[in-house]
C-alpha cells in the first residue's frame, strides 16, 4: 500500500508520511504504548487495631494508605491513597494481624496506567 508512498519514524514515535501522488492511507493506525492496569485494592478491619500496634500495621502497607490519629491512635483506610497500594500480603505475616484485615480487590474497577510521549511521564485513568 506504501509502494508509492515514503514513510518514516520520527525520534517520539509518529509515523510521517509522504504521498508522490494523491494517494490516503487507509486504515494504517497504530496505537503503541507501554500499559499496565490492575483491580482497585480493597482493605477491610475486620477488628479494631490495638494502639501500640498502630504503627507496625501502618509499616505492612504502602506509605499513605493506612492512616493512624496521633492522639487516639485508631488506625483507618484512607480511601484515595488505597490506589497506591500493592496488596502485598505483609500484613498478613504478622500473627497478631491475621484475623484483624481482609485484603481483597474491587473486581469491577480497574487503575489504568501507560507511558507516553517523549519525557516518560505516567497517566493514570480510571
Amino acid at each position: 500500500m506504501l509502494s508509492r508512498a515514503s514513510a518514516k519514524n520520527t525520534p517520539n514515535g509518529a509515523l510521517l508520511v509522504r504521498f508522490k501522488d494523491p494517494n490516503h492511507l487507509q486504515d494504517l493506525t497504530y496505537c503503541l504504548a507501554t500499559a499496565s492496569y490492575r483491580l482497585l485494592p480493597h482493605i477491610e478491619i475486620l477488628k479494631p487495631i490495638p494502639p501500640h500496634l498502630a504503627e507496625k500495621f501502618q509499616k505492612c502497607f504502602s506509605p499513605g494508605v493506612i492512616k493512624v490519629d496521633p492522639k487516639t491512635r485508631e488506625v483507618v483506610v484512607d480511601s484515595v491513597a488505597i490506589r497506591n497500594d500493592s496488596v502485598s500480603r505483609e500484613v498478613l505475616r504478622h500473627p497478631e494481624f491475621a484475623d484483624s484485615v481482609k485484603l481483597s480487590r474491587v473486581r469491577d474497577h480497574f487503575l489504568c496506567k501507560w507511558l507516553g510521549g517523549e519525557d516518560d511521564s505516567s497517566t493514570n485513568a480510571f
